[in-house]
């Protein structure tokens, strides 16, 4: 729907502001993620953002609360699990594409 689209693209614009991304590998994340890794990692550090990465079964508000000085969250985990609706936890959760849009300066058009 619209709403969620404008949503995300809220989301996008977060992450483009954030000085601090937490990478949050999912222990059940998808085949590759190590790849995926490499590649966020590389374009936190490209963009001069610091980056910091955590190892987690299931996502919680409380695990995330503890890190404070995280801005945003990009989650790599399975397709079923990407478009997590974050509204509970305190800082927000994108996907890894929301994350190459925010900090390429890509225009992202929906």
């Amino acid at each position: 729907t619209a709403q969620r689209l404008m949503r995300r693209y809220y989301l996008v614009q977060v992450a483009k502001e954030a000085s601090a991304i937490g990478i949050l590998i999912g222990t059940l994340s998808a085949a590759r993620r190590r790849e995926m890794l490499r590649m966020l990692k590389s374009l936190c550090a490209s963009a001069g953002r610091k980056h910091y990465v955590f190892m987690m079964g299931k996502l919680n508000a409380a695990k995330l609360a503890n890190f404070t000085e995280v801005q945003v969250y990009v989650l790599v985990g399975s397709a079923e699990h990407s478009l997590l609706d974050a509204k509970d936890f305190y800082r927000p959760v994108v996907t890894p594409f929301e994350l190459c849009v925010a900090l390429s300066n890509a225009e992202w058009t929906g």
